[in-house]
């Protein structure tokens, strides 16, 4: 009888010892997986807050696109500003520019007041199409349509932007004296710039009141940023 209790008691240890074994298995699993899902909701919440998204719902941006642009610059700027809330719409110089775009400059050229109106910012995307047009001593037709319509941009108090070989059509417009800005380091595009009166840095990114301008794609997400900041305080 006593043998029997005995190994009785020694089962009934046994299957408490395994049972306390898959509870506390248990418990560590649960510990593992609220660590991974915390660990995870963490490093969301960090990489948000870098990200820095400003609202810019009812806000309207107005990106100049040449033929032969910088897709390196393009895309971060448009995704970025869409990103925000921003409504972008795609002003084209040319007819065949690779992507798709909402205006043709010829179909507009006799609504640039109403659209200095209806948008909030211009945004000019640089490029080797840009370059080769603003570096010539007789600009394009096209490109001196894109400089009229900066100049009403600019006279109406609205942001002007420009990165790469593009803030050498604002220097050409006249809108660059005495502003602090910045292109892509090339000789012709600085000249340019110093001609027109800017006080060229050579930093990434320039915000100079109303205009700001880019170094080139290695700044574009800079860019863009400073594009939307400016905007979600105007």
């Amino acid at each position: 009888m006593h043998a029997y209790l005995s190994l009785k008691y020694l089962c009934n240890v046994k299957y408490s010892l395994e049972g306390a074994e898959v509870i506390t298995r248990t418990i560590l699993v649960v510990i593992v997986v609220l660590a991974i899902v915390v660990g995870a909701l963490a490093v969301y919440f960090i990489l948000r807050r870098g990200e820095e998204i400003y609202n810019l719902k009812n806000k309207r941006v107005l990106v100049v696109l040449f033929e032969g642009f910088q897709p390196a610059e393009f895309h971060p700027v448009r995704n970025y500003l869409q990103k925000c809330g921003a409504e972008v719409k795609i002003l084209s110089l040319h007819r065949n520019i690779g992507v798709s775009y909402d205006m043709y400059i010829y179909d507009v050229r006799d609504k640039f007041n109403q659209l200095a109106e209806q948008y909030d910012a211009i945004v000019i995307i640089g490029g080797e199409g840009v370059y080769r047009r603003v570096t010539v001593e007789q600009l394009p037709e096209e490109v001196e349509l894109l400089q009229e319509l900066v100049i009403i941009f600019n006279n109406k108090g609205k942001l002007v932007a420009a990165i790469c070989a593009a803030p050498a059509v604002l220097a050409r417009a006249g809108i660059l004296k005495g502003v602090k800005a910045t292109c892509f380091p090339d000789n012709k595009l600085i000249n340019i710039l110093k001609e027109g009166g800017a006080q060229y840095t050579g930093n990434d990114v320039e915000i100079h009141h109303n205009i700001i301008t880019g170094k080139g794609p290695g700044a574009a997400g800079a860019f863009a940023k400073q594009i939307a900041r400016y905007l979600s305080e105007a």
